[in-house]
C-alpha cells in the first residue's frame, strides 16, 4: 500500500476521533446552560458521534475500494496469469486488511460509544455532576 493512501487514512481516523470528542465536551459543558430548558445535550451528542463515525466507516470502504481498483488496473502482469493473484493477494494480507481492520474497530468503539452516550447520557451526566 502507498505510504500516501495509509497516511490518508490514519488522518481520517484520527480526525474521526477529534470530532468526536469534541462533540462530546462541548454538548458535556452545554448542559449547565439549559438552552430551550434541555438539559440533555449531553445524551443528543451520542447520536451525532455515531453518525460520524458511520461516515467515517464508509469513508473507510469507498477508499480501500478505490485503491483496490486501483492496484488490479495498475498490475502489469497478464490477467490470467497466477502471478498477478498471488501479488494482490500479499498486498491484501499485508496492508489493507489488517489496517482496515484497526480502523473499522475504532470505528465500532465510537459507534458503542455514541449509542451508549445517545441512551444514558443523561444518566451519566447526573451521576458525574451530582
Amino acid at each position: 500500500m502507498d505510504v500516501k493512501v495509509k497516511r490518508e487514512i490514519i488522518t481520517k481516523c484520527i480526525l474521526t476521533w477529534s470530532v468526536s470528542i469534541l462533540i462530546l465536551c462541548v454538548s458535556w459543558n452545554m448542559n449547565p446552560l439549559a438552552y430551550l430548558d434541555v438539559t440533555s445535550w449531553f445524551a443528543r451528542s451520542g447520536s451525532l458521534v455515531a453518525i460520524v463515525a458511520a461516515f467515517s466507516e464508509w469513508q473507510l470502504i469507498k477508499r480501500l475500494k478505490a485503491h483496490h481498483k486501483w492496484v488490479q488496473s495498475c498490475s502489469i502482469i497478464h490477467p490470467a496469469s497466477p502471478h498477478r493473484l498471488q501479488a494482490e493477494q500479499e498486498m491484501e494480507d499485508h496492508f489493507i486488511t489488517p489496517l482496515g481492520s484497526i480502523i473499522e474497530k475504532s470505528n465500532i468503539i465510537l459507534i458503542l460509544i455514541g449509542t451508549v452516550v445517545w441512551g444514558y447520557g443523561d444518566i451519566i451526566y447526573k451521576l458525574v455532576s451530582a
